[in-house]
């Protein structure tokens, strides 16, 4: 992975600005600029990023960087770099340290520190990457099951899709209900056989029966259901369904 989505949490205009000008020069691309801790959870949810680049110390208040980082944490474990003027702030430091933080700098960062931590954070993401591309099951716990975790083929999936503030998983043996949002699990999912279509559907381009122009028609056991899907995505769900029909799972 060489380019990067960075979301920015700054409620200054000018270390922001500058933030954007050394991410672009790098060839990572800016999803947005927050300054307050609600901006940057709706920026968080409508264009999920790679990295989060934040202060810890927002407008809205003092600790508002570590609040957001919480929320995102609940939302999708993406890697965080925080800035604070405060690193004597050892309770400070020591609560943003326990989130999912590849750094904590000072506010007067130079370019060598911050780009250091920007390569960690993409080892990071690549590894994490690789180690769901080369598995073939996935381990969750089942919406009103408790703590008991089940274990889910890739291959026995037909669908996800968003399903009242949740996600729901359907397999060729019925429907499984999973807590997180659909964006939270299309982050979590590497494995090259899923596609979204929709807003609200990720579908299994190995269950692909055929399509329309409207919609999709996907294989589940010996029947067929119609899924709708956005025109945005035809040409790519086109390309990837004749690109993988020949290297169909066993």
């Amino acid at each position: 992975m060489e380019k990067l989505k960075v979301l920015i949490v700054e409620d200054h205009v000018r270390p922001a600005r500058r933030l954007v000008r050394f991410l672009e020069a790098l060839g990572h691309e800016v999803t947005g600029i927050a300054k307050t801790t609600s901006e940057g959870l709706r920026l968080f949810h409508n264009f999920p990023p790679d990295l989060v680049i934040m202060d810890i110390e927002l407008e809205d208040s003092q600790e508002g960087g570590i609040l957001l980082a919480q929320s995102f944490t609940k939302i999708n474990n993406t890697p965080i770099i925080f800035f604070s003027s405060m690193l004597t702030d050892l309770q400070l430091m020591n609560k943003a340290a326990k989130i999912n933080s590849v750094a904590i700098l000072n506010k007067s960062f130079d370019n060598i520190q911050l780009q250091a931590n920007i390569e960690k954070a993409k080892n990071e993401i690549a590894l994490r990457k690789d180690e769901n591309e080369n598995q073939d099951f996935f381990t969750i716990k089942e919406l009103g099951k408790g703590n008991i975790k089940r274990t889910i083929y890739y291959k026995d999936v037909c669908w996800f899709e968003s399903y009242d503030g949740h996600t729901r998983i359907i397999t060729d043996d019925g429907a499984i209900e999973y807590t997180p949002t659909l964006t939270k699990f299309e982050k979590d999912i590497s494995n090259p056989g899923f596609q979204r279509i929709h807003k609200s559907f990720i579908i299994n381009i190995y269950k692909l029966g055929g399509m329309c122009e409207k919609e999709v028609r996907i294989n589940v056991g010996n029947k067929q259901a119609p899924i709708p899907y956005s025109k945005e995505y035809k040409k790519i769900l086109e390309r990837r369904a004749n690109l993988l029909k020949t290297r169909r799972p066993k």
